[in-house]
């Protein structure tokens, strides 16, 4: 993205940590993803699935060069919602905004009220980077472990009030935005400038 005539880049990875999966270890995988980040000029990384205190700590001991850190705490001491973001540019005004209350509208019971309450773990973190008028929104969504992507699947309903919080989020932290870079409309990642002064 540009921003006041100059880039800012942005690159995003679900660390995949906590989920039962066929992956190697959480540090095995980060210790060689961190290297090739810093080996790259990506100015700003956003993670999520960070469950942790000690893999958020593992991260910033692996990226050096990314000494800003845009995170909010959660109630057991872990990255709230497992998002945490890196900087090499200074960053102000992180907040954090859960997905609590939003719920699906199918399935059966137990499944409604087990993603209702899951939901409350996932949200969107938000930040703007100091000098640039830009506001970044770091988020994940609530998986849909059925792998059913059609119209009307039970976790469509819950997705799409998640993503309607992620954007309000966006639009709030941003009172006159413009697109500033690739903002996609959905998460885990979107920057977008905004008219106000800068920090």
């Amino acid at each position: 993205m540009t921003t006041d005539g100059e880039s800012v880049s942005l690159a995003s990875l679900n660390v995949c940590c906590g989920m039962s999966n066929s992956l190697r270890p959480v540090k095995k995988r980060a210790a060689e993803f961190c290297r090739r980040l810093e080996r790259t000029d990506v100015d700003i990384v956003n993670f999520q699935e960070v469950w942790t205190p000690r893999v958020q700590r593992f991260l910033a001991r692996h990226l050096p060069s990314f000494p800003f850190v845009a995170r909010r705490t959660g109630m057991l001491g872990q990255p709230a919602g497992g998002l945490v973001s890196f900087s090499r540019r200074p960053l102000r005004a992180v907040q954090y905004m859960s997905f609590r209350g939003t719920r699906p509208r199918a399935g059966g019971p137990l499944f409604r009220c087990a993603v209702t309450l899951g939901s409350r773990l996932q949200g969107v973190l938000t930040f703007e980077v100091s000098g640039h008028r830009t506001v970044v929104a770091n988020a994940h969504l609530t998986s849909n472990r059925d792998g059913d992507w059609s119209a009307g699947n039970r976790y469509e309903a819950l997705q799409m009030a998640q993503l309607t919080r992620f954007h309000r989020v966006v639009q709030e932290d941003s009172p006159s935005p413009s697109p500033a870079g690739p903002c996609a409309n959905s998460p885990p990642t979107c920057a977008k400038s905004t008219a106000g002064p800068s920090a």
